[in-house]
């Protein structure tokens, strides 16, 4: 893993486009926010989630 160098606008040269519209509000916002912790609710429902989707889709568990 690295990390992407995304407030340098060096950067954003590899897209023609450049950086996204409304980019800058969406790092402010980000800069703003707390994380919360996950509560043993969400974990299990969480779980719980990837476990059928590991089943379905990708054929794993025991039969």
């Amino acid at each position: 893993n690295r990390e992407l160098q995304v407030k340098k606008n060096d950067f954003w040269k590899a897209w023609p486009k450049g950086k996204p519209e409304g980019y800058d509000k969406f790092l402010a916002l980000a800069k703003s926010g707390r994380p919360r912790k996950a509560g043993p609710v969400d974990q299990k429902e969480d779980i719980s989630k990837s476990i059928a989707y590991c089943r379905k889709e990708l054929g794993l568990g025991r039969r």
